[in-house]
């Protein structure tokens, strides 16, 4: 298992080279996440208007959710967070809002970091991972803890599409 303890401490690169998230890895992230993604979350209201649909990863761990997430995040209309785990963020209280403005700046710190994950590269060349032309679809990929999550609390799937009012699909 990895070690979380003194995470705030690492670099960005380093953080997604130990495949701990960009954003939110410990309860201390998430509880500091929740004033921030307040305050920044109100710019982005006017830029989320042809917002459609909401995106959810589940299944397995290890089981190709990375590479999928990196290519529909190359998309121009498409953001995808790399390891968000937006389900913590809807347990902990974050409105969509807030979930909108972390799912795009984890986009947007994955990709600054190098989109490299552990041993692997997700980075597709020339296209538009970390930002956006038109934003129709937003997600995250972390399809193994979410199945987990949903797993113990059923409610949670009804919790999140209350939270985020978009069209949703699983995948």
């Amino acid at each position: 298992m990895r070690d979380l303890k003194n995470v705030e401490a690492l670099s960005l690169e380093e953080r997604c080279r130990r495949e701990i998230p960009p954003l939110g890895a410990t309860d201390a992230e998430v509880h500091a996440l929740n004033s921030v993604s307040l305050r920044e979350s109100e710019a982005l209201r006017e830029n989320l208007h042809s917002l459609k649909t909401y995106c959810t990863f589940i299944g397995y761990p290890r089981s190709g959710h990375s590479i999928l997430g990196s290519l529909l995040d190359a998309h121009p209309n498409a953001v995808l967070a790399h390891e968000l785990d937006t389900v913590r963020f809807v347990e902990a209280g974050f409105s969509a809002m807030q979930l909108y403005y972390l799912l795009l700046e984890n986009s947007r710190q994955f990709t600054n970091a190098g989109r490299t994950w552990g041993k692997y590269c997700y980075a597709v060349r020339d296209q538009w991972q970390g930002r956006y032309s038109e934003l129709n679809v937003i997600g995250d990929n972390k399809g193994g803890r979410t199945t987990v999550r949903i797993g113990r609390n059923w409610e949670l799937i009804e919790r999140l599409c209350r939270t985020i009012p978009l069209q949703h699909r699983f995948i």
